[in-house]
């Protein structure tokens, strides 16, 4: 039989190399995977947050500035981390990854389907008025178009439903309707909210 020690000659340095990457392989796992799940419990988070505030919601600067921009920050950590682990095809493309990816869209979806686009058709651009159709198209385009559909490991169908959003959003823009009345009542109802809180806690006057 051949001798070993030919095979250790000719392959020995390559062995040394195979053997020593599973370390640094496991050790680049736990370390996404600490990022990660930090990001999942962000999430869950932002999503409670967000079934827990809907009337408050309703109001557009609201939205933008409670519900919006937190995912719009969520969906920048997780590009973040792939980003980062990008080399490492292997690490991201696993199930864990392709989850939190489906996690990141459903969050994004669902900050396009709540305040004011909630109702009978959620994200329904033509109803809702020119403002917020404005304040939704700013948030799709600084946080899931172009490029960083793919840095987000998005699906073709996803990527399309994100374009899609983008496209009516514009319509809605260039249309610059009013709100429905409907919508404008959805609007408004958080504010009549306060007002009408706001009288209860007046004190009687004194006659």
């Amino acid at each position: 039989p051949p001798s070993s020690s030919i095979d250790s000659n000719n392959g020995g340095n390559e062995n040394s190399i195979e053997r020593s990457s599973p370390p640094e392989q496991e050790e680049r796992y736990d370390e996404r995977m600490k990022e990660i799940k930090h990001l999942q419990k962000r999430i869950l988070n932002i999503q409670e947050s967000i079934q827990l505030s809907t009337s408050a919601l309703c109001n557009p600067i609201n939205w933008e500035n409670n519900c919006l921009n937190a995912v719009h920050n969520c969906v920048g950590e997780w590009g973040s981390i792939v980003a980062f682990y990008d080399s490492e095809s292997k690490i991201m493309n696993d199930d864990v990854g392709k989850e939190t990816s489906l996690q990141i869209f459903g969050l994004v979806q669902m900050g396009m389907q709540c305040g004011p686009l909630t109702g009978a058709k959620p994200g329904y651009f033509k109803r809702c008025g020119s403002q917020v159709a404005t304040i939704a198209h700013g948030f799709l385009l600084q946080t899931v178009a172009g490029d960083s559909i793919t840095e987000l490991m998005f699906t073709e169908k996803q990527s399309h439903a994100i374009a899609k959003s983008i496209l009516n959003s514009e319509k809605a823009m260039a249309n610059d309707k009013a709100p429905s009345k409907s919508s404008l009542k959805l609007q408004n109802s958080h504010n009549k909210k306060v007002i009408s809180k706001g009288k209860k806690k007046q004190p009687k006057g004194k006659k």
